[in-house]
């Protein structure tokens, strides 16, 4: 067989093959740059919730700190996991709390809202981020 036999007899599937090649490839290349994982974006739904109204807890307060009150007393707390899991989902299993044993105790104290989750629940947001310890004489003593 000459050269231009070899390249013509079956032109068609040699095109169709390349352009499967290509496809595959192109495909191949966009799941690794956008790092996604099509076996597992398929098999699970993520769905998010919103907890809006949670009270702030605080988990430790300086010592000789005077009566206070946090403001704003309340976060608005979204978490996102699969399906199943958000629907499980209580109030009682979303905890936001600022931890005041790591503030200073002279000033403005300002603490950051950390979220206590279940496993398997990721936090999406905390609005607001920090609220602040404001001094109070009428509050209970933190």
């Amino acid at each position: 067989m000459n050269l231009r036999a070899l390249l013509l007899h079956n032109l068609w599937w040699k095109l169709i093959s390349l352009s499967l090649a290509i496809l595959v490839w192109l495909g191949a290349n966009l799941f690794m740059s956008r790092d996604i994982q099509p076996a597992a974006t398929l098999l699970t739904r993520e769905a998010v919730r919103v907890f809006d109204g949670q009270p702030v807890r605080l988990l430790a307060s300086p010592a000789g700190l005077p009566p206070s009150r946090l403001t704003p007393a309340e976060v608005k707390v979204a978490v996102s996991s699969d399906l199943r899991t958000i629907n499980n989902l209580g109030v009682a299993d979303v905890i936001p709390y600022v931890d005041l044993s790591l503030l200073p105790p002279e000033g403005v104290v300002t603490g950051r809202v950390e979220v206590r989750l279940p496993p398997g629940v990721k936090l999406v947001s905390v609005v607001p981020s920090a609220v602040a310890l404001v001094s109070d004489p009428t509050a209970p003593s933190p």
